[in-house]
């Protein structure tokens, strides 16, 4: 099996330094679990960790640990990579 392209980013929010890989981003399956959160909140948070490249928990951490931090540094990433592909 070949090993997954990366492609990290890094990009602000809340004045803050993060890092997201953009390849999950843009990732078709990954969108779909995303998008299946209500029946499949394992495949959510498992995605989410990919996007973070595993730094996840110590985002949301830094950024007051609930939920609407993570939504708002998800759809930042999400900003930053519509920006890079621009």
């Amino acid at each position: 099996m070949a090993e997954k392209q990366t492609d990290v980013i890094e990009f602000e929010f809340r004045g803050m330094k993060f890092l997201a890989d953009a390849n999950v981003i843009r990732n078709y399956a990954a969108i779909k679990r995303m998008s299946l959160v209500e029946t499949d909140p394992v495949g959510y948070f498992t995605t989410l960790s990919e996007i973070f490249t595993g730094r996840d928990e110590e985002y949301v951490d830094m950024l007051g640990g609930e939920v609407s931090d993570m939504g708002g540094l998800y759809t930042a990433a999400v900003q930053a990579v519509g920006a890079k592909n621009s």
